[in-house]
């Protein structure tokens, strides 16, 4: 377990937002480019992130008897995944436009996905408490 809270606490979180690759090029197809490259890094740290969540869930489980934290945390997975998406067409729905509906949802994704990779990494004890 002690590995995986090494490796996690080495990923960092963080990813372009829509300002960040606005500022790099005003070039609409380069924004795409530079969010779903984003996207794509906050995906892998989220993948990164419930599998050593699933093993700290593993051990609990193991510790417990109980086999009720690794079927939560995969139920609580599955329904973050299907709010994500819901919320985020939502989002793109309202934005109107085609270009700039794309790069919301894409903004959107990466938003909920980073809070959801801290939400698992505080409730897992896979980092340490701000002090």
């Amino acid at each position: 377990m002690w590995a995986a809270i090494m490796l996690l606490a080495a990923t960092h979180v963080g990813a372009q937002t829509i300002d960040g690759c606005n500022d790099a090029t005003l070039d609409h197809p380069a924004v795409a480019n530079c969010l779903n490259a984003a996207l794509a890094q906050v995906e892998a740290t989220l993948v990164e992130t419930i599998q050593a969540a699933e093993e700290v869930a593993r051990e609990l489980d193991d510790v417990t008897r109980l086999d009720e934290a690794l079927p939560d945390f995969a139920a609580a997975n599955e329904a973050f995944l299907a709010y994500r998406e819901a919320a985020c067409r939502s989002v793109g729905t309202l934005e109107g436009s085609d270009a700039g509906s794309g790069q919301a949802i894409a903004q959107c994704h990466i938003d909920l996905t980073q809070h959801r990779i801290a939400l698992i990494r505080q409730s897992a004890g896979l980092v340490e408490a701000k002090q």
